[in-house]
C-alpha cells in the first residue's frame, strides 16, 4: 500500500496509488462561489516551474496526473505542459477546467490534451441561467452547453480516448436532492457517460467572507441522498474508497458512471508527517506532499 522513497535526506512512505496534481495557475476567468481555491491555505508565491525537471523526478514513482488551477487552460504555458505530459506517458492523465477556453483558436487547447485519459468540466446546473449565476464568469468567457457539444463532436472527430466528465457540485441554489442528481445525469446522458457530484468540502479554515457565507448557506448534505440513493434499483453500487480526508462511492446509472464524492478537509491534520497521500506543484514551484505549500516540503522545481 505505501512505498518508502527519500526526498532531500528525508524518508517518506508514499500511496500506492498517489496523484500528482499540478496547480498551473491559481487565477481564473470565473469567480465560483463554491471553488475551493479559497479553502485552503497556501502562499501567493509564483515562479516559472521547471516542468522538465519535476515531471521526470515524478515518472519514476508511476503517479498519476492531475493538471489544474484556478483555470489551467488559461495559462501561457499550458499548452507546453499538456506536450511534455504526453511525452513521459503517464499512466492516467486528468486535466480539470471549466471548459471555457477548450474551443477557441479552433480547440488549439482540447488538441494538446487529446491523447490525455481525462477531461472533469464543471458544470453547475443544466440549466444555463442558474449555471452563470453559480459559476460567475468573467465577461465573454462563459462556457454553454452549446460550446459542451461542440468538445464532444471535436474528440469524436479526432477520434481520440480523451473522455469527458462533468463536475458538479451539490449546493442549495442548484443541484440539492436525488431527482436534481438525476435530472441532470439525465440531461446530459447523450453526450457523457461520466459524472462527479460533490458535497462542498468542510473546512474550518475559509477566509474570504464571500465563500464563508456561500458555504454556511448554500451546503448540502450529501449521506441522506445517497441513503435514497442505495435504495434505489436504477443505482448499482460498482466501487467506494474511503481515504484519509475523502470518501467516494461510484454507482451505474443507465449507463452512466456517477460518482459521488465526500471531503473534509480538517482530516488532512491526521496525516503523519512522514506519509504522502499525494504531491502537488504549487505554482511557486514548490513539490508537497500537501495542499498547503508550507507543509510535507520535497523540493523546489523553478527555473
Amino acid at each position: 500500500m505505501f512505498t518508502e522513497l527519500t526526498f532531500g535526506n528525508k524518508k517518506y512512505k508514499a500511496y500506492d496509488n498517489a496523484n500528482f496534481s499540478i496547480v498551473v495557475d491559481r487565477s481564473c476567468n470565473a469567480d465560483c462561489k463554491f471553488c475551493v481555491e479559497d479553502l485552503r491555505n497556501h502562499s501567493n508565491e509564483k515562479r516559472d516551474c521547471n516542468y522538465e525537471a519535476v515531471l521526470s523526478k515524478m515518472r519514476e514513482l508511476d503517479v498519476s496526473i492531475s493538471v489544474t488551477g484556478g483555470e489551467p487552460t488559461a495559462n501561457s504555458r499550458f499548452i507546453e505542459l499538456a506536450n511534455l505530459i504526453d511525452k513521459y506517458k503517464f499512466r492516467k492523465t486528468v486535466v480539470t477546467t471549466n471548459g471555457s477556453y477548450l474551443i477557441r483558436d479552433n480547440f488549439k487547447v482540447l488538441d494538446s490534451i487529446l491523447n490525455f485519459n481525462h477531461l472533469n468540466i464543471s458544470k453547475a446546473h443544466f440549466n444555463e441561467s442558474k449555471n452563470r449565476a453559480v459559476m460567475r464568469y468573467k465577461a465573454d468567457d462563459y462556457f454553454s452547453d452549446e460550446d459542451l457539444v461542440s468538445v464532444v463532436n471535436h474528440i469524436k472527430e479526432k477520434q481520440s480516448k480523451l473522455r469527458i466528465r462533468l463536475s458538479c457540485v451539490l449546493t442549495k441554489s442548484t443541484i440539492k436532492s436525488k431527482e436534481d442528481i438525476q435530472e441532470y445525469a439525465d440531461f446530459y446522458s447523450d453526450y457523457v457517460d461520466n459524472i462527479v457530484f460533490r458535497e462542498l468540502m468542510k473546512s474550518d479554515e475559509i477566509e474570504n467572507q464571500d465563500k464563508k457565507d456561500f458555504y454556511a448557506t448554500n451546503s448540502v448534505d450529501m449521506t441522506p441522498i445517497l441513503e435514497e440513493i442505495e435504495k434505489d434499483n436504477e443505482f448499482v453500487l460498482i466501487n467506494e474508497t474511503h481515504g484519509y480526508y475523502y470518501d467516494v462511492k461510484v454507482y451505474k446509472y443507465k449507463g452512466m458512471i456517477l460518482c459521488f464524492e465526500q471531503a473534509d478537509l480538517r482530516n488532512m491534520k491526521n496525516r503523519k508527517e512522514d506519509e504522502i497521500y499525494e504531491f502537488v506543484l504549487h505554482e511557486s514551484g514548490r513539490l508537497c506532499g500537501s495542499w498547503n505549500d508550507n507543509e510535507a516540503y520535497l523540493g523546489d522545481f523553478y527555473e
